[in-house]
């Protein structure tokens, strides 16, 4: 659920979108900040979910079923930038620190658009990166 600056969306679906885990499997439940408007999140909800959806499946696929994502907050108006585990921007080159899930300061950085070198693309398209006209 999203939540207007300080209020947030809670993807709690996600700890079920892949095939049970091994019963030792570290669940991660995250905080992320969005830059834009409630309503901005709202206009774009289903992308924004995709794009962790595909995460999830990464850290599942990555780990051979070790880690699982599970709770996803997500606050607008960038509220706690500065302390979540993902910081979602307007454009950016997506990027992360390198260990850093737990760490003050430490973040995987998103963003709507990716420059890509002069031909940008966006996360929010289709839910997955695509060239834009």
């Amino acid at each position: 659920m999203f939540y207007r600056s300080c209020s947030v969306m809670t993807l709690s679906a996600l700890a079920t979108v892949l095939a049970a885990a091994p019963v030792s499997a570290t669940t991660f439940n995250i905080r992320a900040s969005y830059y834009g408007s409630y309503d901005a999140a709202m206009q774009n909800k289903e992308a924004i979910e995709a794009n962790f959806r595909h995460m999830a499946e990464g850290i599942y696929e990555a780990t051979n079923g070790a880690h699982t994502l599970g709770k996803v907050t997500i606050y607008t108006d960038a509220a706690y930038n500065d302390n979540a585990a993902v910081v979602w921007v307007k454009e950016c080159w997506p990027n992360a620190h390198i260990n850093g899930l737990g760490s003050a300061g430490q973040r995987i950085e998103h963003c709507d658009i990716f420059p890509n070198g002069g031909n940008p693309m966006s996360f929010l398209e289709k839910n997955a990166p695509v060239a834009i006209p």
